[in-house]
């Protein structure tokens, strides 16, 4: 019979692993509602950008279907591109957008690798804790 280990997750729940996987679901909201305001900020900007005034209607669900679809498949990096194109930001924000995107993909790809580790102590916990206010702020 095939292995399960890569499906397998801590068998017990401890003070310890209860606060870390509570940290981890707050980082993962804060994460995905980073995303999505990207997104919707992206999506707004190609509203107003997609088409001839006039030819574009939010009433025309075809319109509307063709701009999401669009916007769905950029990653996170080519919606803050085009947020930051379309506002023309300076550098600064640009760079302010690209590390909470770094942060972001920590968080949604990284963060859990190895976490059993940091289930075993307060200290452990509350290491994860500091990293994660410095990239969840």
């Amino acid at each position: 019979m095939p292995s399960t280990e890569i499906l397998d997750t801590p068998a017990e729940r401890t003070e310890f692993s209860d606060a870390v996987y509570s940290m981890i679901g707050r980082a993962l909201a804060v994460a995905s509602r980073f995303e999505a305001s990207c997104r919707a900020l992206a999506l707004l900007l190609g509203i107003r950008q997609s088409s001839p005034p006039g030819s574009f209607s939010l009433t025309r669900p075809e319109d509307l279907d063709l701009l999401i679809s669009e916007i769905r498949k950029r990653q996170l990096f080519r919606q803050i591109e085009s947020v930051v194109l379309h506002l023309n930001l300076p550098d600064e924000a640009s760079r302010l957008f690209h590390a909470a995107r770094n942060d972001r993909n920590f968080v949604a790809h990284e963060l859990t690798m190895g976490i059993e580790e940091s289930l075993q102590s307060g200290h452990q916990v509350s290491e994860l804790k500091s990293d994660l206010a410095l990239r969840v702020r």
